[in-house]
């Protein structure tokens, strides 16, 4: 359309059963749009960045809402997802900040990264219960999003930053979970307690899961996920008191500010406490062979330190 933005509303013919790449993108002033019922194919960026666009029906018939379809809608309040659908692409509804909530039905067994990223409004899902693997990103920057009393029972992988900078203030992963990506919690700013389950069979943890998590004050990791320390808690100033399990062999709690008292198993090689400033004493076990290059930076509080024999650089 030469005047796409200038294009407010268009009524699709009966005779379309799919729409195009790019379609309607960039239709900033469409307000409302009748997609019929033969439609069953809605392609990448459809109608990306129709931010005057409100509420959407998709027809029962549609089985493909592919990447981007209606990434930047703005002004969407409500989707309509019918049961026909079975896979909804990556960014599909990245941006649209005002949608309040969303209903997909069990018949959804795929879902792509980032499909509701920047939802800022998002606070009440209904997810199916097929989708078993959450994408990366999927819900990240969705603060009104505060609980994972959604998910269904049985989820198996949660990607990198699947719930970053969302509103989430209390976590207990499903003791289905193996593999738990980079970041996948970080910056979650109302976050005040983490618990891994015993039992709970972890194949494969990312770094950073819970960075910047700024008001986390308790955390429950059972002693056998010893490589969930690396990186994890920077930026956790709330977190005042933590005991690392054996195996544990890397450790960084730059930027938590409260921080008092923490205890170090023997087999750590490497730990960092930058801008721990109420740190007051630290004991290094005698496996630390080296201390990194700004370790104890403006831990302002340290008053001692007993460094090991082993010590070397």
């Amino acid at each position: 359309f030469s005047s796409r933005s200038s294009l407010k509303t268009i009524n699709i013919p009966s005779s379309v059963t799919e729409i195009d790449w790019g379609a309607f993108s960039g239709c900033s002033s469409l307000v409302s749009v009748n997609i019929p019922e033969g439609v069953t194919l809605i392609e990448d960026r459809a109608f990306s960045g129709c931010s005057s666009l409100t509420s959407v029906d998709i027809p029962e018939g549609v089985t493909v809402i592919n990447t981007s379809a209606f990434s930047g809608c703005s002004s969407l309040q409500s989707v309509n997802i019918p049961d026909s659908v079975k896979s909804i692409g990556s960014s599909a509804f990245s941006g649209c900040s005002k949608l309040t909530s969303i209903s997909m039905s069990d018949n959804i067994t795929s879902i792509g990264s980032s499909a509701f990223s920047g939802c800022s409004s998002l606070s009440a899902v209904e997810f199916p219960a097929k989708v078993t693997n959450l994408a990366d990103s999927l819900f990240y920057g969705c603060p009104q999003l505060t609980s994972l009393d959604f998910l269904p029972s049985a989820i198996y992988s949660i990607g990198d930053s699947a719930f970053a900078e969302t509103g989430l203030e209390s976590v207990t992963l499903p003791s289905t979970v193996t593999s738990l990506g980079d970041e996948a919690f970080s910056g979650c700013e109302n976050l005040t307690s983490f618990t891994i389950p015993e039992g709970m069979t972890l194949y494969y943890c990312g770094r950073s899961i819970l960075t910047n998590c700024a008001a986390l004050t308790t955390v429950s990791i059972p002693a056998e996920y010893a490589a969930i320390w690396d990186y994890t808690f920077d930026g956790c100033s709330s977190l005042q008191a933590i005991e690392i399990p054996n195996g544990a062999t890397e450790a960084s709690f730059s930027g938590c500010t409260n921080l008092a008292e923490v205890v170090l198993p023997d087999g750590m090689t490497t730990v960092y406490f930058r801008n721990c400033s109420n740190l007051t004493e630290v004991t290094l076990p005698a496996s630390i062979k080296s201390i990194g290059e700004n370790a104890f930076y403006n831990c302002t509080a340290l008053a001692e330190i007993t460094l090991p024999t082993s010590l070397k650089t």
